[in-house]
This record gives C-alpha cells, structure tokens and sequence, in this order.
C-alpha cells in the first residue's frame, strides 16, 4: 500500500492522504490548509479543546465501524496519530 493511500473503512476503499487530511479537518472544524504538520500536536490546533478530541475520537470510532481502545485513544496526539489510526484498520479487520 502506498504512504499516500489511507484504507477506508467500511466499504473496503482507500482515501488518499489529502482526502484522509480533509476528513480530519472537517471533524476539526478548519481547513486542510490549517492543519499542523503531521508531528506537531494536536493542541496547537486552533480552538482545539476537550470537545473536538471527543469528537475526533466518535469520528474515527464511526469511520473505522470500531470502538478504540483507552490506549488508542489517550495516544492520540497528533495529525499523524489520527492517520495511523484510520490505517490500523486494515491490520485490525
């Protein structure tokens, strides 16, 4: 699988890192364009709060049709840790 091709969950299709970069922004409520790189923590987000981490959190619940784990989800720091997430699914399925 190429580093650029994120697995979608549910219907067995793939979204590409932008569309995957788009899902996320949509959940945060900002822009592609506005998202930190994928290192940078999600806190430095603007407006990022406890709220939008819940939302994230039912978000990538609901994308992957899976709960996650209290590891999972206290792990989930950054851009890049939302997107490993979403890959995960194929390994989990």
């Amino acid at each position: 699988m190429s580093a650029g091709i994120v697995p979608e969950p549910g219907n067995g299709g793939y979204l590409s890192s932008m569309e995957a970069r788009e899902w996320i922004a949509d959940l945060l409520m900002c822009t592609p364009e506005s998202l930190p790189p994928d290192v940078t923590p999600l806190r430095e987000v603007e407006g990022w709060d406890s709220l939008r981490h819940v939302s994230l959190v039912l978000g990538l619940e609901q994308k992957r049709n899976k709960k996650l784990t209290a590891d999972q989800i206290q792990n989930i720091v950054t851009v890049g840790d939302v997107l490993s997430i979403l890959r995960q699914n194929v390994v989990d399925a």
